[in-house]
């Protein structure tokens, strides 16, 4: 019956998180994988509180686990989505605790090397025991001795005996898609619970890394406890803005991340603001071009690195004469003449010509 409740748990989770007919998602995104992890966390302990003795603690807390490495987008959300670490107290009042992990599958991916930073806490002493499912075989002493990537998020396992790793070949003898396994693991200190564990888990004091291989993409990842969609992204000149990780998971890395670019400049018009490229085009009011007529106004504007007083309204045409453009009380073509008193406006030469010779002859009879 219990392994019946485990199976049934994977394979709701599978169907849960990967509906028929919708595909599976092949990226992370911000808003799909905590509503999954929190999913996840619910039919991890559904399916293993369902188990007896120790497997079925009534003290227990699931954690899921974020990628750190990124080698690959698609496999950072395999591991992201599949794989979980339940840890119980057995029960038996001598100081140890049950770290259980489990692959959920569906995708191609295996549980190699599970890794424990501990210097902050200093809640932990070794592995006491490691139990799991029949295709799993660990021994204590992973290799590498740390975390692969481990050290751009400043993680250091504590000891050899607070690391394991699957025996050669470990894509062979890791844990697979379906499987699970457990390391009992004895605490420092008489008195120190469970409660202890989670509280430094949740602290980020006490860290878990797993390593991943055999993903289709034929790349290995790293992952741990903390999900580090928690962690800000910036601001511009923040280390989160030059270690090559998604840190808030909004799909943007670095200097892609809108969060580590710097706004544009607001304050546009001190001695140099305008030779800052983001000022190019801002505007700041109006002024006098100290040209006539319509010319005259303009406004202040950021132009090639420097302040300018730019022209509003080009110069246009005054006439010909009967236009609008002689009657509106206007210098349109800022020739410093307006109206009937621009030469535009007044009568044709040729007119002139005919009424001055006109006069003459008035005069002669």
């Amino acid at each position: 019956m219990a392994i019946f409740c485990l199976l049934f748990g994977f394979d709701l989770a599978k169907n849960m998180l990967y509906p028929r007919g919708l595909g599976r998602p092949r990226v992370r995104g911000p808003d799909m994988l905590p509503r999954r992890r929190r999913l996840l966390s619910f039919l991890f302990s559904f399916a293993l509180g369902a188990l007896p003795g120790k497997w079925g603690a009534a003290h227990a807390e699931v954690f899921t686990f974020a990628c750190i490495t990124n080698n690959a987008p698609e496999s950072c959300a395999i591991g992201e989505l599949q794989l979980a670490v339940e840890i119980t107290d057995p029960n038996t009042g001598d100081g140890l605790i049950d770290f259980t992990f489990t692959n959920a599958g569906p995708e191609p991916s295996v549980i190699t090397g599970i890794y424990f930073d501990d210097h902050q806490a200093d809640l932990l002493i070794r592995i006491e025991t490691i139990d799991g499912s029949e295709g799993t075989a660990f021994t204590v002493g992973a290799t590498p001795r740390n975390l692969p990537g481990g050290h751009m998020i400043d993680f250091r396992t504590s000891s050899a005996e607070l690391r394991a790793g699957a025996m050669s070949p470990g894509a062979e003898n890791g844990v697979d898609p379906g499987e699970f396994l457990t390391l009992t693991i004895e605490l420092s200190l008489s008195g120190t619970s469970l409660a202890d564990v989670l509280t430094a888990l949740e602290a980020e004091t006490l860290r878990i890394g797993v390593h991943v291989q055999a993903f289709d993409v034929g790349r290995s990842e790293s992952y741990v406890n903390t999900d580090l969609c928690g962690s800000p992204e910036g601001p511009p000149g923040d280390a989160s803005c030059e270690d090559g990780l998604d840190n808030d998971c909004d799909q943007f890395t670095d200097g892609d991340d809108p969060d580590c670019v710097f706004p544009p400049e607001t304050a546009c018009f001190g001695l140099t603001d305008c030779e800052d490229p983001d000022c190019e085009g801002a505007t700041d009011g109006p002024c006098d071009t100290g040209e006539p007529g319509i010319c005259a106004d303009g406004t202040r504007t950021c132009a090639g690195g420097n302040e300018e007083c730019v022209q509003d309204v080009p110069a246009g045409t005054e006439g010909p004469p009967g236009d609008a453009s002689c009657e509106d009380g206007l210098d349109n073509d800022c020739d410093q003449f307006t109206d009937g008193d621009d030469p535009d406006c007044g009568l044709p030469a040729s007119l002139w010509e005919r009424f001055a010779r006109a006069r003459r002859e008035v005069r002669r009879w």
